[in-house]
């Protein structure tokens, strides 16, 4: 397994690194980390630096990461891999290394059987669909699986699921105030299943739903549903 680190996890969320290596490696896979990968080019593309991000980012990751001779690779970041599925849009010869990305959440239920540790996560959960992931790479059943597998977490759908969070990059930023209005309903939805935890397979979209749950002064945690799993295994 070739493993793409994602900006987000390295530098804002190691925990979740850690918790994909553990899950991975408790599958059987070995993990590969190319540590001289660049930001996947999302940024760049959003804001229309088609020229700038074609001939750098893309050839560089692609070529540290097919220099590992992966069978798979794996993002955990459902931007990054949504993009990394589509660099062959951007270098047309590309299409041999697309075919081997895949989300953590979409490899492990497709390609895998889920291995599960003997640790109950004794809480209430539900699930937000970042439109990366949803939209963008059709992943949605994939992690409702893994969190439905998960011993001793209670899964409930909550209204609305995917329907945006008001995170979008950067335009929680530029547009704080209608991002906001966008946040307050998913923080309703939330609120309407009376969860302990919220997992999303996006970095962004869980830093995006955190400070919504602080706003509101909500006791609730968010985790990509990796971390959850993870979880099982502490007592084995």
């Amino acid at each position: 397994m070739a493993y793409f680190l994602s900006c987000m996890t390295n530098m804002v969320n190691p925990s979740l690194g850690h918790a994909v290596i553990d899950v991975l490696e408790r599958h059987d896979c070995e993990v590969v980390i190319p540590t001289n990968v660049q930001c996947c080019g999302t940024p760049h593309l959003a804001y229309g630096g088609y020229g700038d991000s074609r001939p750098f980012l893309p050839g560089h990751n692609i070529k540290l990461l097919l220099d590992a001779q992966p069978d798979f690779i794996v993002a955990d970041c459902a931007t990054c891999g949504g993009t990394l599925k589509e660099y062959d849009k951007l270098i047309p010869e590309a299409e041999t290394f697309t075919k081997k990305v895949y989300d953590i959440s979409e490899f492990l239920v497709n390609r895998l059987d889920i291995k599960l540790g003997s640790k109950l996560v004794e809480a209430v959960a539900t699930y937000h669909d970042s439109c990366h992931l949803s939209r963008g790479q059709g992943v949605t059943a994939q992690p409702r699986e893994i969190l439905k597998s998960i011993p001793g977490l209670v899964f409930r759908e909550m209204p609305e699921a995917d329907r945006c969070c008001g995170g979008a990059g950067s335009f929680c930023i530029t547009h704080y105030d209608v991002s906001s209005l966008i946040l307050d309903r998913k923080i309703r939805n939330i609120k309407s299943v009376a969860p302990d935890i919220v997992a999303t397979g996006c970095p962004a979209c869980k830093m995006q739903i955190e400070h919504g749950i602080a706003r509101h002064g909500l006791a609730i945690r968010v985790f990509h549903p990796l971390e959850l799993l993870a979880q099982t295994y502490k007592d084995g």
